[in-house]
């Protein structure tokens, strides 16, 4: 069977009323937004985690500064008490290691001037937290509770 003129004028039109090949269109690039959302709202836990952990780092500080206002209201024997073991306290919560637990003395004073940095506690009025905690008629005076304040925020703002 040949092609007859019929067929050939025919796929002369077909082939005519063909267009031309089309590429599919470029792919579309994704918007950035959920991206950059996603970053900030890591960037933003992570930076809220970090002040969590080092508010619960530093939260003795302000019970500290009460406490001390409530003892400065106290008798004097108990206050001496009481302030002395408030500073252990403070040491052992920063630290967390007990052989401060068991320093006494000197060696006690000169860990609280380390801790502290200063040297309030070995040359100056700070000695009363040494062996003179234990002499009768010990007492703290304004001027030692505002030191005691004083140290307990600088070290707030020194770490």
């Amino acid at each position: 069977m040949g092609l007859t003129t019929v067929d050939t004028q025919d796929t002369s039109q077909l082939l005519a009323e063909l267009k031309g090949i089309h590429l599919p269109p470029p792919p579309v690039t994704p918007d950035l937004w959920p991206v950059a959302l996603a970053i900030t709202v890591c960037v933003g836990a992570l930076l809220l985690f970090i002040t969590r952990f080092y508010q619960q780092r530093r939260s003795w500080h302000l019970p500290a500064l009460s406490k001390l206002n409530t003892l400065q209201q106290e008798s004097p024997p108990d206050a001496l008490w009481q302030t002395a073991s408030l500073l252990r306290r403070i040491v052992l919560t920063e630290k967390n290691n007990q052989a401060t637990k068991h320093l006494s003395g000197p060696q006690w004073l000169q860990y609280l001037d380390h801790f502290f940095n200063t040297d309030y506690f070995s040359n100056a009025e700070g000695r009363i937290f040494g062996e003179q905690l234990y002499q009768p008629g010990s007492t703290l005076n304004d001027g030692n509770y505002r030191q005691l304040k004083k140290l307990i925020k600088r070290h707030r703002w020194r770490q």
